[in-house]
């Protein structure tokens, strides 16, 4: 996905109270969002955190299975513990923001065969789809694997990832456009390329010897050309998530935009295939301008009628990443029937979009946030799942279920490292009308577990009346080392009793091991420093491949500069900062290009000791902050 994982982190910071080196608690609300008047999510599996999970679905029957990125499948029966079901960890290559274990999909007569299929990068980058087999009454999966395509990726992003049935009994394979940006393979209008494609293939022939599968006689291209014939349709930047409309069949194909459109292509139960969704030279309804000399034929121009334009679009802003999703067949929730439910990963953001005069509008966006949202599933009696990047699966439900809506005030508290442990107390802020939960765990970044702190998991459970504050406590782990300023996370997820959260909590904490505070900034290669030395600017970071370092300082000025990673000519991350303090009341400003790098950025007061963190998660698309009320320390 061309997506971000989390949007930055603006937090109000104070002075430490208890002296040397400090670990810092920040403030964050907790903005319970009040369900929309028809529609809540509830908790699917009573606060179960999956490590990043990517996929949810059925096998024709009432067990789900949860898709992790790492190489794991967990098979879930109602009202029993997770089962692990598949683990090809070995085999999965994740190092990469857009790389892993994307999907599954069960054979339609799994009863009989016990084939079932996925979608994954190996540790080389290529995608792999490939057939497993389970047994038993409780189906067990072999690790003997059958490998039906290897499609090398000519980048890390943009993989595509969705594998589905289609009601005609086909695989229904979706691959991006092989990544970087601006399509510099021109991979969606490539004739002899895979990349940039939905691809249709036979599972039921050659099913005893390789390929392991054959090409439908029906498929637009077979045997004709000009594309593969596995091609169904063309023209696509990422179709990370797509689906088949259980009740009409048509197809739901989200596809990632790269700057400007987000987009839901809609394609008929009746069409014959074929469609050329426009990407290069088309994102959504747009003209790209982007050259097409890389494209082996040259392809129609922009608006040619030989393009099918999207049915749902929508402009990229805090939006990035559009996540398709399904049509709502379920009985649990009547207002929902027969919508279309979507979402963006980097918002959070839900929508739906209704059928009206022969054609799909954009209907309502609804005020529920979950998380990063990685994909929409659905069970066997069509009620439909959330499942976010941060661990937590939720299902839909009728706001009349959701008894207790949350909101959570965590109290800003200061501690040294030799203070034995750091308390974060978590108030209940909106009342104490029904019975709340909510999941914590802490998330290991620069400070490392078992070396600065002792990482811990839990949940948080208030009854109906019950507005009591809550504490998490996290054991620190006290050295004499002087090092770089370090953090970790505590993130707050999986709400329960009906409630959801506004935005993914993030706790950071911030282990000064060099007493920053009331030590006057020395530049140096990895500082900068600002106001005569009132403020000392740092900055870590670590690419997708796992180098990681601190940042080289390049002053440009006494109020500004930049950090420079990996070239000084060719700068990857820049970091400009004005005035902390006067003439622009507390302003200044963080901007940064555009990279797949995670960084961090810290800005210490030398004279109170106050900082204040700014990350950028890795594979995220760098937007400017602006802060206008950074420190009220200034004079």
């Amino acid at each position: 996905m061309n997506a971000a994982h989390d949007r930055h982190l603006k937090h109000r910071l104070a002075p430490d109270s208890l002296g040397t080196g400090l670990h810092i608690l920040t403030v964050l609300l907790l903005s319970a969002a009040a369900a929309d008047a028809q529609f809540g999510l509830v908790d699917a599996f009573d606060g179960r955190l999956f490590d990043e999970p990517m996929h949810l679905t059925h096998a024709g029957d009432s067990t789900l299975y949860v898709v992790e990125r790492a190489g794991r499948i967990w098979e879930i029966d109602p009202g029993q513990e997770p089962v692990l079901f598949l683990d090809i960890d070995d085999r999965v290559g994740s190092i990469g923001g857009e790389q892993g274990l994307f999907s599954t999909a069960f054979h339609p007569r799994l009863s009989n065969n016990g084939l079932f299929f996925v979608n994954y990068t190996d540790n080389s980058g290529t995608t792999v789809i490939s057939r497993f087999e389970a047994s038993g009454a409780r189906p067990v999966a072999s690790s003997t694997e059958s490998i039906l395509l290897e499609i090398e990726q000519p980048f890390e992003n943009h993989n595509g990832g969705q594998i589905q049935f289609g009601p005609d009994g086909f695989l229904y394979v979706g691959m991006g456009d092989g990544g970087a940006g601006n399509d510099p393979q021109c991979a969606g209008q490539l004739t002899d390329s895979l990349l940039g494609k939905m691809l249709r293939l036979d599972v039921d022939q050659n099913t005893s010897s390789a390929p392991f599968f054959g090409i439908p006689a029906d498929n637009p291209f077979a045997g004709v050309g000009p594309f593969r014939d596995e091609v169904w349709a063309v023209g696509l930047r990422n179709p990370w998530r797509f689906s088949f409309d259980p009740q009409s069949g048509d197809l739901f194909i989200g596809d990632v935009g790269q700057s400007a459109r987000e987009e839901v292509n809609v394609q008929s139960s009746a069409s014959p295939g074929g469609e050329n969704y426009g990407w290069k030279v088309m994102e959504g309804s747009l003209c790209t301008n982007l050259s097409t000399n890389s494209c082996d034929v040259e392809p129609p121009a922009c608006n040619d009628p030989a393009y099918t334009l999207p049915l749902l679009e929508y402009n990229t802003g805090d939006d990035c990443a559009v996540v398709g999703g399904t049509v709502y067949r379920g009985d649990s929730v009547p207002a929902l029937q027969g919508r279309y439910i979507y979402g963006d990963f980097c918002s959070g953001r839900i929508f739906l979009a209704r059928r009206s005069g022969g054609t799909w509008r954009p209907d309502q966006q609804l005020d529920l946030q979950p998380g990063n949202i990685t994909s929409f599933g659905q069970d066997v009696d069509g009620e439909v799942y959330v499942v976010t990047n941060e661990g937590s699966v939720f299902r839909f439900t009728e706001a009349a279920e959701t008894a207790g809506q949350l909101s959570f005030a965590l109290t800003e508290v200061f501690f040294g490292e030799g203070a034995g442990n750091a308390t974060a107390v978590v108030e209940r802020t909106n009342g104490a009308s029904g019975a709340v939960s909510v999941r914590y765990r802490t998330v290991e970044r620069t400070a490392l577990s078992d070396v600065d702190y002792v990482s811990v998991d839990g949940q948080l459970d208030w009854e109906d009346g019950d507005s009591s504050p809550r504490e998490i406590v996290i054991p620190l782990i006290d050295d004499s080392i002087a090092e770089d300023q370090e953090f970790f996370r505590v993130r707050i997820e999986s709400p329960g009793g009906g409630a959801t959260l506004g935005d993914t909590a993030l706790l950071v904490f911030i282990d000064d091991d060099d007493e920053g505070g009331g030590l006057p900034c020395v530049a140096g290669e990895s500082t900068l420093c600002l106001n005569d030395g009132r403020f000392r600017v740092t900055s870590t970071y670590r690419t997708v491949g796992g180098d990681a370092g601190v940042g080289q300082a390049v002053p440009l000025t006494n109020d500004s500069g930049t950090f420079w990673f990996f070239d000084a000519s060719n700068v990857e991350v820049l970091v400009k900062l004005l005035n902390a303090c006067d003439p622009f009341d507390a302003f200044w400003v963080f901007a940064a290009g555009l990279t797949d790098v995670e960084t961090t950025v810290t800005v210490t007061d030398t004279q109170s000791g106050a900082m204040r963190v700014y990350e950028n998660p890795q594979s995220t698309p760098f937007r400017p902050i602006t802060d206008t009320a950074a420190f009220e320390t200034c004079p």
